[in-house]
């Protein structure tokens, strides 16, 4: 039987999409998960109400109260109830992860039917680690390639409304839920988004899902986005902007620009450019690598974003003496400076 692992988020910067057709941004496969935008909620709406009017269910007759009505009702009357709060937010679309598996059998003593034909609930029924990992890489390539893809001016906010894990049963096509914890985050300038736009995000997250190099990159830029807290937001955001700096100028960059030096003096100086990439190995400070990799990447604006960046790093420092306040933490700029190389880098 087939078994499904969903997390659902709301993109708060994002307002409808394209001829409001849903938006593939990574498809899926035996061993990875999909990431879809979509404006039609409704289809996985329902998931998240009817866990919501499991879970209250539970906690009802966990704690007496309403125990006066049988089960069935008391979840009939909970489900009724229960929706997805939209407001303001009703035309900014889902991001929706779905991860697939399968199972060959689940034990019946843990099921448990409040008498509707299209769904039921059980409590463990199977282990959604493996699916809820390959979820967890979608969503970081798919939040980092929005991002990245994204004007810097549109918020890249992104509150996540709920997981739910399920089976489908085969013989009658039922949906047989599984508990699962839910969390959320929320973190506004908003707008439409061109169709290129979302082209270019889908190439972006199939890029970074398979590229091992800016794994730890789109995770801790991907995880800044979902900080409430703004010093964890901003600490993220710049370990995530020195692990780009780090990882590339070692892997890439430091010798394309000792290449480009070499291309361009003479070729008897070519032996003192030698010695000085060899004198300076594992001696430059973070900043050298910026400097590098600016110069590189974006030669025209390099000058002022080697400045943004030598005033973010004074104010990392700053931190270490509790000399800045929380309220004053450049959150959007260190995350706009990550976006725009990472962006340029993979462009390039």
């Amino acid at each position: 039987m087939q078994t499904r692992y969903l997390t659902i988020h709301r993109m708060r910067g994002i307002i409808g999409l394209p001829d409001d057709a849903d938006v593939e941004l990574l498809p899926k496969s035996p061993s990875a998960a999909r990431a879809i935008l979509t404006i039609e909620k409704s289809l996985y709406a329902k998931h998240l109400v009817r866990m919501s009017a499991f879970g209250a269910t539970t906690a009802a007759r966990m704690t007496g109260r309403d125990t006066e009505l049988p089960v069935k009702d008391q979840f009939a009357k909970l489900l009724a109830g229960a929706s997805v709060n939209e407001g303001v937010d009703f035309d900014k679309p889902w991001l929706v992860i779905e991860a697939e598996g399968t199972l060959d059998a689940f034990d019946p003593a843990r099921f448990v039917d409040y008498g509707h034909s299209d769904f039921a609930f059980g409590v463990a029924l199977f282990d959604p680690a493996t699916l809820a990992q390959q979820a967890d890489e979608a969503l970081k390539a798919a939040l980092s390639a929005l991002m990245l893809a994204m004007p810097a001016d549109i918020s890249a906010d992104v509150k996540s409304l709920g997981t739910v894990s399920f089976i489908i049963e085969p013989e009658t096509e039922r949906t047989i839920y599984c508990s699962n914890p839910t969390a959320s985050s929320s973190f506004s300038a908003h707008s439409s988004l061109r169709t290129e736009t979302f082209a270019q995000a889908a190439a972006f997250a199939a890029r970074l899902r398979k590229d091992s190099d800016l794994q730890t990159v789109i995770r801790l830029l991907s995880d800044s986005t979902h900080a409430s807290d703004r010093l964890q937001a901003f600490l993220t955001a710049w370990a995530g902007l020195e692990a780009f700096v780090n990882k590339l100028f070692k892997t890439r960059y430091e010798a394309e620009f000792f290449s480009t030096i070499n291309a361009a003096i003479v070729p008897s100086a070519t032996l003192f450019a030698a010695r000085l990439r060899e004198v300076m190995n594992g001696k430059y400070n973070i900043r050298d690598k910026f400097v590098v990799l600016a110069s590189t990447l974006d030669p025209t604006e390099a000058d002022q974003d080697i400045e943004a960046f030598r005033k973010l790093k004074a104010v990392r420092d700053q931190i270490h003496t509790m000399s800045v306040g929380k309220e004053d933490l450049p959150v959007d700029e260190v995350r706009n400076l990550l976006r725009k190389y990472l962006r340029l880098h993979l462009v390039r």
